[in-house]
């Protein structure tokens, strides 16, 4: 085994011994001059989220509210819409309700963890996750329209399903 040279460990040691001497009023006062920005933080609703997590699946639509994709294993998924101004969240989309399917498991459509996009129209366009083989082939490509009208575009196939889901504008559909 390599000896690490006595200078070495002698400054590893004087360090160390000034780290621990620091006064803890300093970083108080670090503390004290920083600059801060005020915020608030909102939670969604528990029955959209019942393990309190979330994920990136979100984004602003045209109209200036926040759309934010939730999950609930094993039990279902739901958009909800969060108004900054009002400071109040509602579900604007049950997975389950769209798709005209209410499966529980893995076959539930229990995740939104798409990247969320918005049409020229203002629809927010997102996509779910789960599905039975047998039953439900895989995610569903969906879209709200902010009158709050649900449109499904079809399920993925299996091995089809994506992370993103990137419409050409030339589709007709954004």
């Amino acid at each position: 085994m390599p000896r690490l040279p006595v200078r070495n460990l002698v400054l590893a040691t004087f360090g160390l011994a000034g780290l621990c001497l620091t006064p803890a009023g300093r970083a108080e006062q670090d503390l004290a001059k920083a600059k801060w920005v005020k915020s608030t933080a909102y939670v969604v609703p528990k029955e959209t989220a019942t393990e309190g997590e979330g994920y990136f699946s979100i984004i602003e639509g045209l109209n200036g509210r926040l759309y934010i994709g939730t999950h609930a294993n094993a039990v279902n998924s739901w958009l909800v819409e969060f108004d900054p101004v009002a400071e109040k969240m509602k579900v604007v989309t049950d997975a389950h309700k769209a798709i005209g399917k209410d499966l529980k498991g893995f076959g539930a459509q229990a995740k939104i963890h798409t990247r969320n996009n918005v049409g020229a129209s203002g629809k927010i366009y997102f996509g779910t996750k789960q599905g039975y083989p047998d039953t439900q082939k895989g995610g569903a490509l969906l879209a709200v329209s902010l009158t709050n009208q649900n449109l499904i575009f079809g399920i993925a196939s299996v091995g089809r399903a994506r992370r993103t889901a990137p419409l050409p504008a030339s589709a007709g559909l954004l």
